[in-house]
């Protein structure tokens, strides 16, 4: 049997699969469906398939397979902000010596938001002018100001190539407000939410499009306070 399979997932929705048996044959196929999708739909030739993922998260479609029939999965994306408290990092021998010894005598519960979409988490590319210095004039302090409501989502073309520094298919959309963020080893978040400051929209892309990026956003008291 073979299966080719076309798709630009995670950066879309669809995964296509065309089935070629060497004869028409019955068996199974089974297709993971992501833990984070609520709502997968699968088809056959146009024909919809009742979804019911096992307790391993496998769909499985079992027919009389033919040549060039063709699969269609569905995986619906939504945008999700997750919250969380930066903590001292456990392994104190992985850092340097200065910000070893600072983790080692500040205690840390610093609040956060994570902004993801679909299986991407999604962070605030910082220009470089090489890859071990920021570019001058880089504007990067910024609290989240929304939740995932607040989160607009926009698509653009596949580029023929990989080759998107700072940039990517899909773009989140997301208000934030621009403050004083002087990040320190000892305190690299700010340690409560912060009021205040100029309201903004800025473009997250993709974690791995980026080297210098924000990912664990400071939060706004509006955005910290909302369920």
């Amino acid at each position: 049997v073979k299966l080719t399979c076309t798709t630009a997932y995670p950066f879309e929705e669809e995964v296509r699969i065309r089935v070629v048996p060497d004869r028409p044959a019955t068996f199974v196929l089974s297709f993971r469906v992501p833990g984070w999708c609520a709502r997968p739909h699968v088809s056959v030739d146009g024909d919809d398939v009742t979804v019911a993922p096992g307790p391993d998260g496998f769909v499985r479609v079992q027919r009389r397979w033919k040549a060039s029939d063709t699969v269609v999965l569905q995986f619906p994306m939504t945008v999700r902000v997750d919250r969380g408290r930066e903590t001292p990092y456990p392994r104190l021998d992985y850092f340097v010596k200065e910000r070893r010894e600072a983790y080692a005598h500040v205690t840390m519960d610093n609040p956060y938001l994570c902004v993801s979409y679909g299986p991407l988490l999604f962070a605030l590319p910082i220009p470089d002018t090489d890859p071990e210095t920021v570019a001058p004039g880089a504007r990067w302090n910024y609290a989240l100001d929304g939740q995932a409501a607040d989160i607009a989502v926009e698509r653009r073309p596949m580029p023929a190539h990989w080759s998107w520094p700072l940039d990517a298919p899909l773009v989140l959309r997301a208000p934030v407000r621009a403050f004083d963020w002087k990040p320190t080893n000892a305190q690299p978040l700010p340690p409560a939410p912060v009021a205040g400051g100029a309201a903004a929209t800025v473009g997250l892309v993709p974690y791995g499009c980026t080297k210098f990026r924000v990912s664990m956003f400071p939060v706004t008291v509006s955005a910290w306070g909302k369920p």
